[in-house]
């Protein structure tokens, strides 16, 4: 008994420890030899199992003591294997299954539309039997670059964008393709929203520094959802609450697995003036679960920069009328052109997610979710400390040929090997990085200025940021130094704090209003146009920045020394008139104090269906030394974009903004409101278009604007010419402000009346040189009794989106 016991027990340790074997190949259609993808490779006996890719190629990792895999696909009879010993080069032929439309009775009692109406019905009873997920993520994340911009950074590890035609040398060829593989433990409590994801393996390739594998494509797309957002666009999915009025359904065909059938349905767009997918999707019968998902958007869909997408997405049945998606593969490539043909970049990508070794509705420890965050990424300390032999016995995809081919590029500079992965992460290039950018400024007062900015990083706590430049006089005025001395700490590694000493001598700008970008202005100034009025300041100042979430915050207390400035130049293009004059203020001592706030943010790619929210507050005092006296300054603007009707692509949005400020009545002209107004031909999105610059203003302000976009639905809707398959967007305004003073002001009050004007606008307007900046074109027209008779116009940078 005891022989057979140690025998026995001989027998079970050697299987512990013995090594996998791998198979590999490609699965084919018996008849025509075209790859299928997608096909299921199940080790029987054990929970491994992966799919095959787009072109039909798989790997899968066999363990001893187990000699059978199965092979099936949807529309094939399935075929099971016995294999012993690895096998690189397996061609597997599966044979179509004959069962089709004609001659079943039970096919011709049921239409696609009846099916997917019991598939809409039972998707809530469907997806709310899931409580609990845990499982075992193979990620792999392939990403090919090229194109004109790419160049690789001077460090070896990062990219830079470059204005350059061909060619590229040195790093260019290092950072044309990204691999990125994980393997992770994956524990997803769906009742609460919560994902914890424990990366256990990793590996990249060297142009990618391994903390920042971060890995794990848990975001399996939800079909059941109504909507998919692709890059600003809202695609209905499949089965949509509504599907019916998105979707036209065609039942293809069925093929049975195991003891149930399978229906495979085409799905139709039932227009090209909204985005829509294309493709088939599989049902379940009885049931109605979703099996399998092979989509990409119809021909007349848009979708920024992307010109090729493809969605295939299987679902398995983890226990018994609970199935759960397993397999996830994205590719699809995309188009940038900054300045076509010149300045553009192409990216072409490949994601892959599968999951073995599932579990369902089990329990989840606490500890596994013991922070706020929704979606946890763990690393474990061993994730780096294999060598490529676990790659060769693990991995759930063969590397492609030319994968093959970046690895070795990329290794004969850094190994790809578990030593090599912990030097490249210890290398800082030193304590201290400095780089530096050139200085150049135009306006009446600065006239030119040249100089330089140098930054000096000091560690990861430690910034100095500097400034010298030379101011350059064109009518009989002196010249000038600037220069300004900034150093930032970092007191808490983990906190987004950073402390601040600055002195400076420089030329600052009149009022709170700051819009237009020093770069902006310059330009304009060389026609004649200065936005700003100015006055210098010798000053030093102390104060923190701190931003965390949604939250930014800064303040600071100084001194200051004001010199009151006339124009310095006469110098500008096109135009003979004179800048306008530069207002004198009192030259003498300021001491202040300053806090500016932001809760929420207003992003750049306002997309979807997202409420987006921004308040700005100012709080501000200031005391000089001829007075003596602390005069408080508040200013309070609101932002708020609402959408309100879903069009597909971004919905109707209305944009509301509102402003207020109040100072004392005696604050000093530098620091009071002016209305804001267009640049030139340049405007913002709370800007008055037929307005002076500088013309009214004081101590105290009311403003409102509000926009109405109301996309490209009218242009589509009148099938007039589309650029990529979307039209204009047309946008109304309106916008109207208040402002007073009841002492010294350079500026024009408003009185009782308020300045109003209303306007359109036209966004997407194309280049046909870029995909990346379309113009949009602004007009008002005044109102009112001090309005009446202006107009005003401007052009902006559009977005794709």
């Amino acid at each position: 008994m005891r022989i057979a016991t140690l025998i026995l027990l001989f027998i079970v340790i050697a299987n512990l420890n013995a090594e996998n074997f791998v198979i590999s190949g490609k699965i084919i259609d018996k008849e025509s030899q075209t790859p299928i993808p997608g096909a299921t490779i199940r080790v029987i006996g054990t929970a491994k199992g992966s799919y095959s890719s787009s072109a039909g190629n798989f790997k899968q990792p066999v363990p001893q003591g187990f000699n059978k895999v199965k092979i099936s696909s949807f529309g094939y009879y399935p075929r099971t294997i016995e294999v012993s010993s690895s096998d690189e080069n397996m061609m597997i032929a599966l044979t179509a299954d004959t069962i089709s439309l004609k001659g079943v009775e039970v096919v011709a009692e049921i239409s696609a539309e009846n099916i997917i109406k019991r598939a809409i019905e039972k998707k809530n009873e469907n997806t709310s039997k899931l409580k609990t997920f845990k499982g075992l993520l193979y990620s792999k994340l392939t990403l090919e670059l090229d194109g004109s911009v790419m160049s690789g950074g001077s460090d070896g590890k990062s990219i830079s964008f470059s204005g350059s035609v061909g060619g590229g040398g040195g790093n260019r060829e290092k950072f044309k393709m990204f691999v990125l593989e994980t393997f992770s433990n994956q524990s997803i409590d769906y009742e609460n929203d919560r994902t914890h994801s424990e990366i256990i393996q990793r590996r990249q390739t060297a142009n990618i520094d391994p903390d920042e594998n971060l890995l794990s494509l848990t975001d399996f797309r939800s079909f059941y959802e109504n909507e998919i957002e692709l890059m600003g666009t809202t695609i209905p999915a499949p089965l949509n609450d509504d599907a019916f009025d998105y979707y036209d359904y065609e039942l293809v065909g069925r093929s049975k697995l195991d003891d149930r059938y399978i229906y495979d349905i085409k799905l139709i767009p039932n227009t090209s003036l909204a985005p829509r997918f294309e493709g088939n999707m599989k049902i379940v019968e009885n049931t109605y679960n979703l099996y399998e998902i092979n989509l990409k958007p119809s021909e007349n869909t848009s979708i920024p920069f992307v010109n090729r997408i493809n969605f295939i997405q299987k679902f398995q049945e983890v226990q018994k009328d609970l199935w759960h998606p397993v397999y996830l593969e994205l590719t699809g490539g995309a188009q940038v052109d900054v300045l076509k043909g010149m300045v553009d970049m192409s990216v072409d990508f490949s994601a892959t997610s599968m999951f073995s070794d599932m579990e369902a509705n089990i329990e989840l420890p606490d500890s596994l979710f013991k922070t706020s965050e929704y979606k946890i990424t763990t690393v474990t300390p061993t994730a780096d400390s294999v060598d490529l032999s676990y790659w060769q016995e693990n991995s759930l995809r063969k590397i492609e040929p030319r994968e093959i081919e970046m690895y070795n590029y990329i290794d004969s500079v850094v190994v790809a090997d578990s030593s090599n992965y912990s030097e490249s992460a210890s290398e800082s290039g030193g304590n201290l990085h400095f780089s530096y950018f050139p200085y150049i400024k135009y306006n009446k007062v600065n006239s030119l200025s040249l100089g330089i900015a140098p930054d000096l990083k000091i560690g990861k706590d430690i910034i100095l940021e500097g400034l010298a430049a030379y101011s350059f006089g064109f009518i009989g005025t002196d010249d000038e130094m600037l220069g300004r001395l900034k150093l930032k700490y970092k007191p808490y590694k983990e906190s987004s704090l950073l402390l601040f000493a600055e002195g400076y001598s420089d030329f600052m700008t009149m009022s709170p209003d700051h819009r237009y970008p020093d770069l902006l202005n310059s330009v304009v100034a060389l026609f004649g146009t200065d936005y700003y009025d100015y006055y210098k300041a010798d000053g030093i100042s102390l104060g923190y920045e701190y931003k965390i979430q949604n939250f930014e915050s800064k303040a600071s207390v100084g001194y200051e020394k004001h010199f009151t400035q006339k124009n310095r130049t006469d110098f500008y293009l096109f135009k003979e008139d004179e800048f306008r004059r530069n207002p004198l203020i009192y030259n003498g001592e300021y001491t202040f104090m300053n806090m500016d706030m932001k809760f929420g943010d207003i992003p750049v790619f306002m997309t979807g269906n997202d409420f987006y929210y921004e308040v700005n507050v100012k709080l501000f005092a200031v005391t000089s030394n001829y007075t003596y006296e602390v005069y408080p300054l508040t200013d309070i603007r609101t932002t708020v974009s609402m959408p309100l009707f879903d069009l597909g692509y971004n919905p109707f949005r209305l944009d509301l903004s509102l402003g207020a400020g109040f100072s004392d009545k005696n604050m000093y002209r530098e620091y009071q409101f002016k209305m804001p107004v267009s640049l030139g031909i340049f405007s913002t999105n709370d800007a008055f278009l037929s307005g002076q610059i500088a013309d009214i203003g004081g101590t105290e302000y009311f403003e409102a604007h509000a926009k109405l976009n109301l996309t490209d639905i009218w242009w589509r809707f009148l099938r007039l010419p589309t650029y990529e398959n979307r039209g204009l967007d047309l946008v109304l305004r309106a916008s109207t402000g208040k402002y007073n003073y009841y002492r010294d002001s350079f500026y024009r009050k408003t009185g009782d009346d308020f300045y109003s004007e209303v306007g359109f606008g036209l966004r997407r307007i194309p280049t046909f040189l870029s995909n990346v900046v379309y113009l949009g074109v602004d007009a008002a027209w005044g109102i009112g009794n001090i309005a009446k008779g202006n107009f005003g116009w401007a052009i902006s940078a559009s977005l794709p989106f």
